[in-house]
């Protein structure tokens, strides 16, 4: 599901065999972000420097910000301590949205 039909966009091979693109639900966002915060506890008590710092939201066959899911996912992730960047064509970019990007730090 997108907004536009860039010419550039992985997501138009999808919309071309009318393929019905997978959208995350909340849910899903919740349990990878929360599957990302168990392991850099893991990397943390194992003394290792390494763990996930940045989760990134973009659509593979569309525009994130079709689903409410990606900011709220981006929302969860912060509060959490984690940078989140999106991968947008913009023409959804709210002012809501532009603060939950901001506050991304990415």
């Amino acid at each position: 599901m997108c907004t536009n039909r860039c010419r550039f966009c992985i997501g138009r091979i999808g919309a071309a065999k009318k393929k019905v693109p997978h959208v995350m639900t909340a849910k899903e966002v919740h349990k990878i972000i929360q599957d990302i915060l168990l392991y850099n506890k893991k990397c943390e008590v194992a003394g290792e420097a390494n763990g996930i710092q940045l989760v990134r939201f973009s659509g593979h066959d569309g525009e994130p910000l079709m689903s409410p899911a990606t900011l709220a996912g981006m929302e969860e992730a912060t509060r959490s301590g984690l940078k989140a960047s999106l991968v947008t064509n913009g023409i959804l970019l709210t002012d809501k949205a532009r603060a939950v990007v901001v506050r991304g730090k990415y």
